[in-house]
């Protein structure tokens, strides 16, 4: 659970850390797209419509920069406790998403099995033989303890005993039908022991689905993020032809400043959306290795 929490808290600050400085570059595009506007206006060539929304348009941007730079610090603070340093330690790392990398090849299914090394699982099945063992004790001590002997018989519970006084078979009124053949405590024992065992039986039994929901839904995450990945990258991929053609046609004399800056907005907005996508992939893919209790490539112990 640590392990997990450190992981998926490192990757929130590096998605972070990516979605700040995207961010903060869409800033620098529109204030120099707005400049452009304004002095435009004063030559008459933007009407003051066009400037306000470019106003509004960077009000925007800035408006979210605040919450998004409070946020990294918060998962600083918080990476920094789990790892068992003060808040706002100097010496932890930065994490930032191009350092990071996913296994090869994520699967989309797993043996259940795989499912069995969860800590959770593993305390609910100990819990479980410990109280069927309890059941078995139980019920062999509804079986009276008597040592016979070639004699009459005797009775004893233990070795030390059997020779001892008051064990003969001929108090089988005070010495054997009491002690032996309580029936009703004995009974009540075992029935206590069953039904702790069938309280363990159903404890197991939501650990179980409980690890093999966590699973599912780690995996089906998965899916969807490499469906939404794709997209994304593909978004990347026609922003930058875009833009590179708007920057080869002002090489050209084709089309104005003000132009390649609008081009060059769109591509670092699919940046900015890649990079979220990119940061759910890695935290649905930490969020399997916890759900499985490790990872997938490791027999179950």
């Amino acid at each position: 659970m640590l392990a997990g929490n450190v992981v998926t808290t490192a990757i929130r600050e590096a998605s972070l850390r990516e979605q700040i400085a995207q961010s903060e570059e869409i800033v620098s595009l529109q204030a120099r797209q707005l400049a452009i506007a304004e002095r435009m206006e004063e030559l008459g060539g933007v009407a003051r419509l066009d400037v306000v929304a470019l106003q509004r348009d960077l009000a925007q941007t800035r408006a979210a920069l605040p919450d998004l730079r409070r946020e990294l610090e918060r998962m600083r603070h918080r990476l920094a406790v789990y790892a068992g340093l003060p808040p706002a330690a100097p010496d932890l790392p930065a994490c930032r998403l191009a350092e990071l990398q996913l296994p090869a090849e994520l699967p989309l299914s797993l043996p259940s099995k795989l499912a069995r090394q969860r800590p959770d699982i593993r305390a609910a099945e100990a819990v479980l033989v410990r109280a069927g063992a309890q059941v078995g004790v139980a019920t062999a001590n509804l079986y009276p303890q008597v040592t016979l002997s070639a004699q009459l018989g005797s009775l004893s519970t233990n070795a030390g005993d059997l020779f001892g006084n008051a064990t003969g078979f001929y108090l089988l009124g005070a010495s054997l039908v009491q002690p032996l053949f309580r029936g009703d405590a004995l009974q009540a024992r075992r029935r206590s022991a069953v039904a702790a065992y069938e309280q363990a039986g159903a404890a197991y039994q939501e650990a179980v689905l409980q690890g093999f929901q966590n699973v599912a839904d780690a995996l089906r995450a998965l899916e969807a993020d490499g469906a939404r990945l794709r997209e994304r990258t593909d978004s990347v991929d026609r922003a930058r032809r875009y833009r590179d053609i708007i920057a080869e046609r002002l090489k050209a004399g084709g089309v104005s400043e003000a132009a390649m800056l609008e081009a060059t907005r769109p591509y670092h907005r699919a940046l900015l959306e890649h990079a979220q996508a990119e940061a759910d992939r890695y935290a649905d893919s930490a969020a399997l290795l916890q759900a499985l209790g490790g990872g997938w490539w490791q027999e179950a112990r």
